[in-house]
């Protein structure tokens, strides 16, 4: 098989419909990044952002059909999935029970909090997320990092759903475009 870094995107997307494991290593090798970046960013643990990782290159093996189905491109749709993943990680109650009683363990032991050190994934992430014009910076926070939706969006932002909407797609292909000179 030719090197997984010369593989296209819609060569790996056509080698995962058939259930190739090439395409799945070269999503894996081009995306873990940017995926464990999100990841982090929503759950700042590493063990619980890792964990997460590999349930979203489950899903993306296991859902390949929607993404051909969609029409959607490659990166959004691994993005909305790994942003989909944390989400109902952080809204579990098993997330929610073990983060409390964290909480409760280190005010009774009087130990503060660990430094979270950054992750050198989640740093890239940042990185090229901080190279956006402010709006759009603003917006895939609020959409992709904190979790809301685009309703809720415009509620925040006292903007109409529509432009959320208009926001929202420029904002990705800005994204896209600010990743395309690092070879993501």
């Amino acid at each position: 098989m030719a090197n997984q870094h010369q593989i296209t995107e819609e060569e790996a997307v056509r080698l995962l419909s058939s259930r190739n494991v090439a395409g799945m290593e070269m999503i894996y090798d081009r995306y873990a990044s940017a995926i464990y970046g999100v990841l982090y960013r929503i759950v700042p643990n590493e063990a619980v952002a890792e964990d997460l990782l590999h349930q979203v290159c489950l899903k993306i093996w296991n859902n390949h059909a929607q993404l051909r189905d969609s029409g959607e491109r490659l990166l959004p749709w691994i993005i909305r999935i790994a942003r989909n993943t944390a989400v109902d990680k952080i809204k579990s109650r098993e997330y929610a029970g073990a983060a409390r009683s964290h909480a409760e363990e280190a005010a009774h032991t009087g130990a503060g909090t660990p430094a979270t050190s950054v992750h050198p994934l989640s740093e890239s992430s940042s990185q090229v997320v901080s190279r956006l014009d402010p709006q759009h910076r603003e917006l895939l926070d609020l959409m992709f990092f904190s979790g809301l939706t685009q309703i809720e969006v415009a509620l925040k932002l006292h903007i109409p759903l529509s432009n959320v909407k208009t926001r929202a797609r420029a904002s990705l292909l800005a994204l896209r475009k600010s990743l395309e000179p690092h070879g993501v």
